[in-house]
């Protein structure tokens, strides 16, 4: 199976290990109005649960592997339609580790049985501008601003002038060490599996996807609707297009991509 639930593996202790890391002030701290994230490199950034993660990953992961990126996240809004198949070397990609944590609300996670053998993209059939962006208000509610290099007032948002200046140059990818390119793609002729004669379900669409445009989902085929659970770990191919679910308020929990070693494990 390109999925696997792994039920009930990540201790107590283990979880509450990962999530005081949260609270601990470091270099690798990327913090949004919607999203905060730590990007701890594997044995080269110091003072962060590896050991506990390692142990996590050992009990799931079958072929010898290498953790290409580690994050730590928690977020008020729902990640989009997208593949995490990093620069696109296909002959080393293994698996994406999925570790619930902690969620305010239904969070879920919705895997589609359909792949991309490029580098790591977000889909959508519709061109959105990376200058649109949601940013919560003073409530915690989630405000959709169609162009924030526009957004002059920000008196009833929950975001500094700060924050608001140094996302604009994170979008404009002007921001010194920023991440890898954001890419996008409105052209679905390369996802394996792709039938544009397929309706997205409706019922699905609306319990979990109503952040994503319908007309972005036509043409794909759900693997796995996976309902978070804290102690559970889920892992499916990082070829995988796949997107959050949209029932929650919060949430918080790592993705490690990995990419494995043409050998078996030593016992």
């Amino acid at each position: 199976m390109a999925v696997n639930i792994f039920e009930n593996i990540v201790s107590t202790k283990q979880q509450k290990t990962l999530l005081q890391y949260y609270e601990q002030q470091d270099d690798v701290i990327d913090s949004r109005p919607d999203v905060f994230s730590k990007t701890p490199i594997w044995d080269k950034t110091k003072n962060w649960p590896q050991h506990t993660l390692k142990e996590i990953l050992d009990s799931v992961l079958d072929l010898q592997y290498e953790a290409e990126t580690v994050l730590f996240y928690s977020s008020l809004t729902s990640f989009r339609l997208h593949v995490d198949s990093g620069e696109g070397n296909q002959s080393k990609l293994y698996k994406n580790i999925l570790i619930p944590l902690w969620f305010d609300g239904p969070a879920s996670t919705i895997i589609f049985k359909n792949k991309y053998y490029g580098a790591s993209t977000r889909f959508g059939h519709s061109n959105v501008s990376p200058f649109t962006y949601n940013i919560p208000d003073k409530q915690g509610k989630m405000v959709a601003i169609e162009d924030i290099r526009e957004l002059k007032d920000i008196s009833t948002l929950n975001i500094t002038q700060e924050q608001l200046d140094d996302l604009i140059l994170l979008r404009s990818g002007k921001k010194p060490n920023s991440d890898k390119p954001d890419r996008r793609t409105n052209d679905y002729t390369d996802v394996e599996g792709y039938d544009a004669n397929l309706t997205f379900d409706k019922k699905i669409h609306a319990q979990y996807c109503e952040h994503i445009p319908i007309e972005n989902l036509h043409g794909l085929t759900v693997d796995r609707i996976v309902e978070w659970k804290a102690g559970d770990v889920i892992t499916f191919d990082r070829q995988q297009l796949h997107c959050a679910g949209s029932g929650h308020t919060k949430k918080m929990g790592i993705s490690v991509f990995t990419n494995h070693i043409h050998t078996k494990k030593e016992n």
